[in-house]
């Protein structure tokens, strides 16, 4: 029964507590999050939903920061980027497949809120900036947690919004402060060293050389971090589409030229990432808004939320999904995709992340638990106008969903009636679920049972916009009526038995054992915002929070639920301010929690006594235990897929992962089996077929499905995973996924991007991905010949040798291919190469072979046409690398750069048997920095990410902040300082930033070559 604790010890110990004006104290906040619902699979990027919350709080005006999404790439051309639905962080290829995912969705350590920016080091390490978590989050290369820093506030580090992030090369952590209007600057340890001020709402930042940079949300501009100063690079608002209307994230390529993500949210559709030049010229954009909102193209943008660009030209860019309002941003992740460009605007490689995916709880609005212990969660999906300026959630349903989270089915209809939205659900426990419902006629309320099969409908015309709907334990309904803001009292067959107003917006309502009722009040703005106990007929008995909203002591901002603890405590989802804070029974506040959840919002209880908690912002279920922490029963389990559909190929192998979480006190051991139910043909197996886990912890095991070959399209096999516990043998815990025969997708061509020097020659494969049924291609493949030379075209493998190929390459910048099968062969599926184009490269930079005329058949009898897509392939061509070469001579004050003599500061000097000079010259000449520390008597050496710091008389120095010894052979070769000069080794210097150096003894002469053929 929602909202209601059905154990009897229970029920008796809320009775002796619920006597008007007294209470039982408190010590310590004793709510501990235990578990999330609804995440979905690690290669999934997951974007936040706003839609019933306003999160504009009078205090915490965050309208600016959404969607905010930033992207980054690793050295090693990996593509980072933050998912904001899931709390955490995504690692792919630089041709977007997925590889790993850093931190979890919670308030612990290394636990991410709202990652709004990501921000990467020469060693790999990742950066995170926490909007709502108000911290900095530094991940080692292998993803652990290597460090945390922050909290919410106005002073000195602390943050009210960290939007942006960017690292120097010396180590610098900067961070936008958005809501605070200002940057931090810290060290590498992350302790606080200076404040920026004068930008209206920085937003993303980025680091380019030794400069960081940032955007401005509030006035539209970019500034360069010179110092500790901010200088204004330039300023762009408006509405226009070279213009910046609402910034989110920018980046800078290796020639300078800037890079905005622009949401694009003013009268005018204008969404894109805007390339400027370094001095604020436009030039042109990546992206732009669809024609055709109902036929979405790879390469448009609805609300770019993060922008990366590569060393080779290569752009990344974050589409959050659908966000439209400026002022107060209600969307979705509609059309959530990560997006890679080449350098002129064509589409590389494209990731979807699609909203309608099974299991994923679109902005959950409540949830219920039946008497199976399922969860039955209200959840609904948006659709946009056709011209694309506005969003309904007009798609309502109920997922329903096992104990363990798995998806079981949906509900999507009640008899002949739709669900264009639904937002309470509630079940009786005694085999019946009520969902409150609205369709174009009105309001009502569904009836199913137990299995999701519709019953009846009810209440017809008595509820309009029901707010929350609750099963009494006497069997009667009760509902926030929005409408016309009132609660209404329904029988069990809808006739109404009573219906009082109430003194604002009624959000949520539970009901009290003995009858009485607490509601949940909001206003239109911030008037109420209280939660009011009511008796049945509408007698205000008590009420708890100050009027008005706010985040003091017992103030509320949008509270969504009530919860009667255990202990006789109100319980308040306090929503807006990502809070929950307890009422004693007399008003009193008791406790409440620090700012750690978005948005927490209506709630129930299991039949184990953990409280489940919607989030609409995160699109999840929260789970929550309340008392001492730990578990309540020697063995128990929670067993978790990490899909509950799989569409695949007939005659692969595809593989699920099964997570088991030991919820017992004890150690266990669980045994796991599986089977399919899908004819004797199909297949699978368990690998390791049981696992022993600690109480608390997480085990994992791979289920292998062998899929039977030549299955129609649609033909489904049910995997049934069985999990037996060694402590507790009786109990076994079912799960179930099914493996789908796909309908064929659209046929890739394309490839991945490939490198070669100037002058050689590269074979670049033409690629089809997500073949299916294939008899025969065709396609133009166009490239720039003044930067590629064709050399030759051959037949690609996947068709196989014995086929018919035809090639035309008569035009120059054109090449023309197109490969079949022959007579009865049967068509193929899978990826491969329909053809390997041969070219020379003529000239260092980036190019792609673009592709076009896409001819596809197959199908039955190879025939039929089949859909595709086209996708350019980058060539980057390395050019030979331009070096710097200086020539000194031990005793001559000056030093040869190319063709030009530089005077030195002083003549080169041997000691120990090493020469010293004054390193700043050289350094300069190579394009480093030197700054001297005359009260540490330290240099510090810049040069292409390189570190250097030594100290006058120290044979040791720090390289990227790792100790090295100068000499190893000579502890005497230190820096020193000879006639008022500061002279350094050269030969470490040098080497340590990767020139090369040598000595011709004849002549005492050093050459230095930069960077080191």
């Amino acid at each position: 029964m929602k909202k209601t604790i059905r154990l009897l010890c229970v029920i008796a110990l809320l009775g002796a507590l619920l006597t008007p004006g007294t209470g039982t104290a408190t010590g310590a906040v004793a709510l501990t999050e235990v578990d999330t619902i609804g995440v979905m699979p690690s290669d999934y990027v997951g974007t936040l939903t706003i839609e019933s919350v306003n999160t504009v709080e009078k205090d915490y005006p965050s309208a600016q920061a959404f969607p905010s999404q930033g992207v980054a790439v690793l050295p090693n051309g990996d593509v980072v980027v933050c998912d904001t639905g899931y709390g955490r962080i995504h690692v792919l290829s630089a041709d977007l497949v997925h590889k790993r995912v850093i931190g979890s969705l919670g308030s612990g350590r290394g636990q991410l809120q709202y990652p709004a920016d990501v921000a990467v080091d020469s060693a790999g390490n990742i950066y995170v900036a926490d909007f709502f978590g108000n911290k900095v989050v530094k991940y080692g290369a292998d993803g652990s947690v290597v460090m945390e820093f922050g909290s919410e506030g106005k002073a000195a580090g602390q943050f009210e919004g960290p939007a942006g992030i960017a690292v120097t090369p010396d180590g610098s952590i900067w961070v936008a402060d958005q809501l605070n209007d200002r940057l931090e600057q810290f060290t590498a340890t992350g302790t606080y060293v200076t404040t920026v001020t004068g930008i209206s709402r920085p937003a993303g930042m980025t680091s380019a050389g030794l400069f960081s940079y940032v955007v401005s949300s509030g006035d539209s501009a970019v500034y360069r971090l010179s110092g500790t100063t901010a200088v204004r690079v330039f300023a762009a608002p408006g509405d226009a589409e070279n213009l910046i209307t609402s910034a989110a994230d920018l980046a800078v390529d290796t020639k300078g030229s800037i890079y905005v993500a622009d949401r694009g949210t003013g009268e005018l559709t204008v969404p894109a990432v805007k390339v400027f030049s370094g001095s604020g010229q436009y030039q042109h954009s990546f992206g732009q808004y669809p024609a055709d909102m109902t036929d979405i193209q790879d390469g448009e943008v609805l609300s770019p939320g993060g922008v990366a660009v590569a060393p080779d030209g290569m752009v990344y860019v974050m589409n959050s999904g659908f966000f439209r309002d400026a002022t107060n941003p209600f969307g979705s992740g509609y059309h959530a995709k990560l997006i890679e460009y080449a350098p002129d605007g064509s589409v590389v490689a494209v990731q979807d992340y699609a909203i309608d995916l099974r299991g994923r709880l679109n902005n959950p609005q409540d949830v219920a638990v039946d008497g199976k212990g399922q969860l039955w969660v209200a959840c609904s999906s948006p659709a946009v106008s056709a011209d694309g300026q506005t969003i309904e959630w007009n798609r309502g349903y109920v997922d329903a969903l096992d104990r363990s989270g798995n998806e079981l089915f949906t509900v999507m209809r009640a008899g002949s009636r739709s669900m264009q939205l639904v937002e309470s659900v509630a079940a009786s426990g005694a085999g019946l679920v009520y969902v409150a419902a609205q369709d174009a006629r009105g309001g009502f309320i569904a009836v199913y049972d137990e299995a999701g099969n519709y019953v009846r409908t009810i209440a017809a015309g008595k509820v309009d916009g029901p707010g929350d709907l609750e099963v009494a334990s006497d069997g009667t309904l009760w509902a926030c009526n929005q409408g016309d803001a009132s609660v209404v009292h329904l029988a069990a067959d809808g006739t109404e038995l009573g219906r009082f107003t109430t003194a604002g917006m009624p959000g949520g309502l539970t009901v009290l054992p003995g009858g009485d009722l607490l509601v949940c009040l909001w206003g239109e703005s911030s008037e109420v915002q209280q939660v009011v106990r009511y008796g049945s007929t509408g007698v205000v008995i008590r009420v708890f929070g100050a009027a008005g909203g706010g985040r003091g002591p017992g103030q509320m901002y949008y509270p969504h639920d009530a919860m009667l603890l255990p202990d006789g405590l109100i319980l308040v989802s306090d929503a807006e301010n990502g809070r929950f804070v307890a009422f004693h029974q007399d008003g009193s506040v008791a406790w409440t929690t620090a700012r750690s959840w978005y948005l927490p919002g209506r709630m129930t209880w299991s039949a184990q006594g953990t409280l489940y908690v919607t989030d609409g912002f995160h699109n999840v279920i929260r789970e929550f235990s309340y008392g001492q922490p730990g578990a309540s029963q020697d063995a128990g389990v929670t067993v978790r897929l990490d899909t509950v559909e799989r569409l695949v190929s007939a005659g692969t192998t595809t593989r699920l992962e099964v997570s088991l979480r030991n919820r017992g006190s004890r150690t266990d051991t669980f045994a796991v089996k599986s089977t399919v139910r899908a004819g004797s043909t199909w297949s699978s197996s368990v690998s390791p077929a049981s696992v022993t886990v600690l109480s608390g912890a997480t085990g994992t095991v791979e289920v292998t499905v062998q899929v039977p070959a030549g299955l129609a399209p649609g033909t489904v096999g049910t995997v049934d995973v069985e999990v037996s516990s060694a402590l507790d043998p009786a109990s076994i815990t079912t799960v179930h996924a099914e493996v789908a025969i796909r309908t064929a997708p659209p046929v890739v061509i394309g490839g991945v991007s490939v490198e070669t020097s100037m002058g050689a020659t590269v074979d670049v494969p033409l690629d089809a991905r997500d073949v299916e049924n294939l008899y025969g291609a065709g396609c133009r493949v166009t490239y720039d010949d003044k930067a590629l030379q064709f050399v030759s075209v051959a037949k690609g493998s996947l068709l196989g040798t014995e086929t018919l190929f035809i090639e035309d390459h008569g035009t120059a910048g054109e090449v023309t291919v197109a490969s079949t099968l022959e007579g009865d062969a049967q068509p193929v599926s899978g990826d491969g190469s329909i053809a390997v184009l041969t070219f020379r490269a003529l000239g260092a930079g980036t190019t792609q072979l673009d592709i076009d005329e896409l001819q596809l058949l197959g199908g039955d009898g190879g025939k039929q046409e089949l859909a595709g897509k086209a996708r350019s392939i980058p060539v980057r061509v390395i050019g030979e690398q331009p070096r710097t070469v200086l020539v000194l001579h031990i005793g001559l004050p000056t030093m040869k750069a190319g063709s030009s003599n530089v005077v030195l500061d002083a003549p080169p000097v041997i000691g120990e048997g090493r020469t010293l000079l004054p390193i700043r010259a050289v350094v300069e000449s190579l394009g480093g920095t030197v700054a001297w520390d005359a009260t540490s008597q330290t240099v510090s050496i810049s040069l292409d990410g390189t570190e250097l710091e030594l100290v006058i008389g120290k044979s040791s120095a720090l390289v990227n902040s790792k100790s090295m010894p100068i000499d190893s052979m000579n502890p005497k070769v230190v820096p020193q300082i000879l006639n008022s000069r500061t002279m350094l080794p050269l030969r470490f210097v040098a080497e340590s930033l990767g020139a090369d150096v040598q000595w011709e003894d004849s002549t005492q002469t050093i050459t230095i070559t930069y960077p080191k053929p």
